[in-house]
């Protein structure tokens, strides 16, 4: 419902929305058994999914094995301590780039005072 309330009608294709327990495929993890989110996304869009020290290298495998060159992963997150900025490290050395929207950048609307 969400992904529906926020297309419009420019925006027309595919999508699939879906929980996702993150580590390589096969792996059974104390979350159950790690999700197969398939290859050839376009986009993979997540958010606050920087909370844990010992998860972010199971969603780093999870984009490792579901990204290819063409494929975009949009993620928005609030920095609230230093040690997340490790994830964005790790991707990088795994090959991946990143870039930092400016604030300036952002639709207010998207945007809480309180954070």
């Amino acid at each position: 419902e969400n992904v529906e309330n926020n297309l419009n009608d420019c925006c027309s294709g595919s999508w699939r929305v879906q929980e996702c327990v993150w580590g390589s495929p096969g792996e059974a993890t104390d979350w159950g058994d790690v999700t197969d989110m398939g290859q050839g996304w376009d986009f993979i869009v997540g958010s606050d999914l920087i909370y844990s020290d010992a998860s972010t290298p199971h969603l780093l495998k999870t984009l490792q094995h579901s990204m290819d060159e063409k494929t975009s992963f949009l993620l928005s997150f609030e920095l609230r301590r230093e040690k997340d900025l490790d994830f964005l490290r790790n991707i990088s050395k795994c090959g991946f780039a990143f870039q930092k929207i400016p604030e300036n950048e952002l639709h207010p609307v998207w945007q809480a005072e309180e954070i």
